[in-house]
């Protein structure tokens, strides 16, 4: 079976974990999906950073928008780190031992400076479409310190099996354009087609008739 095609999500989401792992001090590992599944990481050397995904909403509602336009938007991605415990050598020459807890910390800290400092970042994609012709999308995301609340955090947390709970950063990336591939003609919109659904199911026209 073949792989999808990368589309915006998957090219955001790519472009964002690049980003993060040359830009946060101790080169982290980054990794995109459930925290479940970075957990078995945890126990490596090398810290990790991993990027959940996990909710997407459309940035507004356009009832006369026709299916060729793109449609956009607001993705929300929990940020969690992981580290084991470690040893350096400070600017002085002596060793220091740093925890696990204190070495996400820093990592946390990491992302929100980098995204601090560069909160604004272009990302593009290339696809083929099914004629056979290659289409470049292209978008500016906005990305966003979002509150998370306890229960929010419960809610996804729960999700995850066994895994404990980690200290988390959560992020909005607005706006993500999902963009209908070109040459596929244009379905009517609601206001173009006419016609509507009565209360007992049955589709009639703007006069009362069955079309």
């Amino acid at each position: 079976m073949g792989l999808p095609q990368p589309g915006m999500i998957s090219a955001i989401a790519r472009d964002l974990a690049k980003y993060l792992t040359t830009t946060v001090e101790g080169k982290p590992q980054v990794m995109i999906g459930p925290p479940a599944e970075a957990e078995a990481k945890a126990a490596d050397a090398q810290p990790v950073i991993n990027l959940f995904l996990f909710r997407f909403e459309p940035s507004a509602f356009y009832p006369d928008a026709a299916t060729v336009d793109p449609i956009y938007l607001r993705i929300h991605c929990l940020i969690t780190a992981y580290a084991t415990v470690a040893s350096s050598t400070t600017a002085g020459g002596s060793a220091e031992t740093l925890g696990a807890g204190e070495i996400c910390l820093r990592l946390l800290e990491g992302i929100i400076q980098a995204f601090h400092e560069d909160p604004v970042r272009t990302v593009a994609v290339v696809r083929t479409n099914p004629d056979g012709q290659q289409q470049t999308l292209q978008t500016l995301l906005q990305i966003i310190l979002k509150p998370l609340t306890t229960e929010e955090l419960n809610q996804i947390w729960a999700t995850q099996g066994d895994v404990h709970y980690r200290s988390s950063l959560l992020y909005e990336f607005a706006v993500a354009p999902i963009t209908p591939w070109s040459g596929r003609p244009s379905a009517k919109t609601v206001a173009e087609d006419g016609r509507v659904i009565r209360v007992d199911g049955s589709l009639v026209n703007a006069h009362g008739d069955v079309p």
